[in-house]
């Protein structure tokens, strides 16, 4: 960055930012590649030209903001002259290699994809292995819980429709004025209250039999259990 003229400098201690270290023009004349005008570096030049009252840096930092301006415009207008060109990457500093390993590169890039490819349908695989797996262990469990009875005390892993099964689909007859959706949903609350009763009756027959055999432990084995 260009150094401010000794008349209107400010002590870079006065504005908080610590010491400064101007380039020099040797030092810019040396220089490999001339800086790319930006935006961003060209307002950071005039805001320091600004705060340390230098003009010439302030017209400067405005000078490259032009310039960038100009060269965004451009590109947009002609972007086949920019086609193919690498993009901004944090891979910049590595030099490309020439053009005669194109060849190799797009017999790369096919490699890759289909590694990829092959990639999602092992995934998918294995996916579906672990899928198969829990369904598999799931189905052993409950086959194994109803081989050996090993279900809670007064638990009732079964459970029936609820009481208000089948009134959807009857009012939606009664406001359609369908006969035929009204009988089906008059079907369906009958089902649901028949299967309500039959498994009423049932876990009163369970709850019956658990009480007996928990009054014939007791007596055989002394168990007091449920006193505690």
């Amino acid at each position: 960055m260009a150094a401010p003229s000794h008349s209107q400098s400010v002590h870079p201690d006065m504005l908080g930012v610590g010491p400064i270290e101007w380039d020099s023009a040797t030092e810019r004349a040396h220089r490999r590649y001339p800086r790319k005008a930006s935006t961003i570096h060209g307002w950071l030049v005039k805001l320091r030209g600004t705060l340390s009252g230098n003009e010439a840096t302030r017209r400067a930092g405005m000078r490259e903001m032009r310039d960038a301006a100009a060269i965004r415009k451009f590109r947009k207008q002609h972007p086949e002259q920019f086609r193919g060109r690498p993009k901004g990457s944090v891979f910049w500093i590595f030099p490309r290699r020439g053009t005669r390993g194109h060849g190799h590169a797009s017999s790369r890039s096919r490699s890759h994809h289909d590694d990829r490819r092959d990639d999602r349908h092992r995934d998918h695989r294995s996916h579906s292995r672990r899928d198969d797996r829990h369904h598999r262990d799931q189905r052993d469990r409950r086959d194994y819980r109803e081989k050996h009875g090993r279900h809670p005390c007064l638990h009732f892993h079964h459970r029936v429709k609820p009481h208000h099964h089948g009134h959807g689909t009857y009012l939606a007859g009664v406001l359609t004025r369908s006969h035929r959706v009204r009988e089906k949903g008059m079907k369906l609350r009958e089902h649901a209250e028949k299967e309500r009763r039959r498994e009423r009756r049932r876990r009163k027959k369970q709850r019956k039999t658990e009480a007996l055999a928990i009054k014939i432990d007791g007596a055989l084995n002394k168990n007091r259990w449920w006193h505690r």
